[in-house]
């Protein structure tokens, strides 16, 4: 499961190297030949988001205020980074400091939004774990019942609440927690016990048609339409993520590389797409993709993501350094 954490993460930066840095396609992209292999991209990465959460499930947040000082810590050491990066590729200091401010007091609603729901769900997890292991599985199935037609409903078919925000939200955080929860106490055996190769077959299928059926609804003209079947919220990427999640759960290895690595794999995340890493991260992308063919492009793009995964495992040992130095002293 810590290779999932990993694989998670690397599924962020293919998940930001494709709509976020190219833009979301358009009305003048339409008969593009690139546009197929870009939808199956997203549609393959899109569980990303929805991976990390129900990873959180699976094991179960215990609240504890040094942890949450550490990942304060960590945000912190990364954004002090944004800084230096900002320095070296902003030319105009002067007319910029303003935003600088903004983005470090992490003012805007995209400034680490996934840091802000995960806190949220962090500091509710007392609550959570409490109603957990307090309800019955009748009442624990029933809340998600609920909660999972009003957010499809209310949040993904219709726009009936905002705060369900296409799952970038805590609200719906808490419900992938409960969820991943439920499935991990409660194992159903239509759900859990089947093969491994089973899950990978469901979620490479799931993927598959979500990104087929969202290039139909884009090449038909319905530009609106097609970003809902990329929301984290949709019912076919969840359950894409959980059968995703399920095929982790059934590789038995162990690994002081992989466990190494894992530990500061949410650096990945903190480093590309802080204020100033996003433009050089996105910037650099989308001049690799106008600039070369279809094959050269795809290994160079491949080149720095490694590039920034390593570079990101690298500086978050140095900050789990400076994290324990700290402590001790």
């Amino acid at each position: 499961m810590e290779l999932l954490r990993i694989v998670a993460m690397i599924l962020v930066m293919v998940v930001h190297a494709d709509f976020r840095a190219l833009g979301w396609p358009s009305t003048e992209d339409i008969g593009l030949n690139n546009m197929l292999p870009r939808f199956l991209v997203e549609s393959f990465s899109i569980i990303c988001v929805d991976t990390f959460v129900l990873l959180s499930g699976w094991y179960g947040i215990r609240f504890k205020w040094n942890r949450l000082g550490e990942l304060f810590f960590q945000v912190l050491f990364f954004l002090l980074i944004g800084v230096g990066i900002w320095f070296l590729t902003v030319r105009n200091h002067q007319e910029s400091y303003g935003i600088l401010i903004r983005h470090l007091l992490l003012f805007g609603n995209w400034d680490y939004w996934f840091v802000k729901c995960y806190v949220l769900l962090y500091v509710f997890s007392p609550i959570l774990n409490a109603f957990v292991e307090n309800c019955t599985k009748r009442q624990f199935l029933a809340v998600l019942v609920m909660f999972f037609v009003m957010q499809t409903y209310l949040g993904w078919i219709t726009d009936g609440v905002k705060w369900y925000a296409d799952g970038y939200s805590g609200i719906s955080f808490m419900g992938l927690y409960l969820l991943s929860r439920f499935i991990r106490l409660h194992p159903n055996a239509l759900i859990v016990e089947h093969k491994l190769w089973f899950y990978l077959f469901v979620y490479v299928a799931l993927a598959v048609l979500n990104g087929l059926l969202a290039y139909y609804v884009f090449i038909s003209g319905h530009i609106a339409l097609y970003k809902r079947l990329f929301y984290y919220i949709n019912p076919l990427v969840i359950i894409q993520a959980i059968a995703f999640l399920l095929f982790f759960s059934k590789l038995e290895f162990k690994s002081r590389i992989i466990n190494w690595i894992a530990i500061s794999s949410f650096a990945i995340y903190l480093l590309h797409s802080s204020f100033a890493g996003e433009l050089v991260y996105d910037g650099t992308i989308s001049a690799i993709y106008k600039r070369y063919s279809h094959v050269s492009m795809v290994f160079l793009v491949t080149i720095f993501l490694v590039i920034v995964f390593v570079t990101s495992i690298l500086l978050d040992k140095l900050r789990l350094y400076f994290w324990k130095k700290l402590i001790i002293e």
